[in-house]
Formats: C-alpha cells, structure tokens, sequence
C-alpha cells in the first residue's frame, strides 16, 4: 500500500503524493477548491457576453441549459445563487425569470422575481398547430374534445378514416 510522501508520515496515499491531511492542506495554501467562496466559484465560470450583456454560466448545466452549482452538498441553480449573492434575497413564494430569455445567463440585472403564473405568462410557448398530423385544418367543424381528456383536441377526418379502417379489417376478418 502507498503511503504519504510527506516526511514522517506514514498514512495511507490519497492524492498527489499525500495522505488526506497534508493534501486537504496542500489545497489551503494553494487556493484549492475546499477554500473558495461561493462567490469565487461563480465568478470563475461566468464568460460575458458583450453583445447582449448575459453572463453566461459556463459551468456544469441541467439539460434545459439552466446552471447548476454545489452549495453545502446541495445543487442550486446559479441564477438564483447569483441573484441571491448580489441583489438580496428572493421573496418568499417568487421564482427567478430571466427577461434575456437566455437560461445560462446569470447577470442580476436581467433577473426579476416573479409569481409563477407570470413566470408561465411570460414564457415563450410554440402557439397550438393549425392542423391535426395527417394535415387536416381544426375547425369548429372537423375538431372534437376527448372523453377522457377534454383539453386535448382531436380531428374527426382522421376518426372516421380509422373507423373506416377498423370496420373494413372486422368484416374481411
């Protein structure tokens, strides 16, 4: 087994030639990780973009692009740890819209608290197709609501194309 590199010390190796202590130490001196102020940390992946003013996080991201960042073993989305760090607290029952659109972005400035419902209001949604997936036009005539689901549109050509289909397949059967 190795052992610490450090004179006098034989406990077991761990990284860099040291045992857990003189390493967690070697990381003091040197600014390592373990020493580093949430601030710092944030700083360190933030590139500016000069054209539209984003701070755009560079670090480790969730799939919808929002930053994601450990805080006390905890991942926390780096909006709100920046908007938390420069601008003060987020008011209780408030989530962080971005009024760039851009979810990397991190600058304060184009932060705001909000209600959910206006978070949602504000949102950028692809507005309902006009037409059903085989190209027929919804109109108040050729669209029905489901039983099951009655928000969900659904076009009557293509029901009777398949109870057509469905009938035709029963009496060849």
């Amino acid at each position: 087994m190795k052992t610490c590199t450090v004179a006098g010390c034989d406990k077991p190796f761990r990284a860099r030639g040291m045992c857990s202590g003189h390493y967690y130490h070697w990381h003091k001196e040197n600014g390592g990780p373990f020493y580093r102020t949430v601030k710092d940390r944030l700083f360190l992946k933030i590139e500016h973009d000069e054209e539209t003013g984003c701070w755009l996080w560079t670090g480790a991201a969730v799939p919808t692009g929002y930053g994601k960042i450990n805080i006390g073993g905890n991942y926390v989305p780096t909006h709100r740890a920046m908007y938390e760090l420069l601008a003060g607290p987020i008011p209780e029952g408030l989530v962080i819209d971005h009024l760039c659109r851009n979810p990397p972005c991190c600058n304060p400035g184009h932060l705001e608290p909000v209600t959910v419902a206006e978070n949602t209001r504000r949102g950028i949604w692809p507005p309902p197709s006009p037409t059903c997936r085989r190209g027929h036009e919804y109109t108040t005539e050729n669209t029905y609501r489901t039983p099951s689901n009655p928000k969900r549109r659904a076009c009557r050509t293509c029901k009777l194309e398949r109870e057509r289909k469905r009938r035709r397949s029963a009496r060849a059967a």
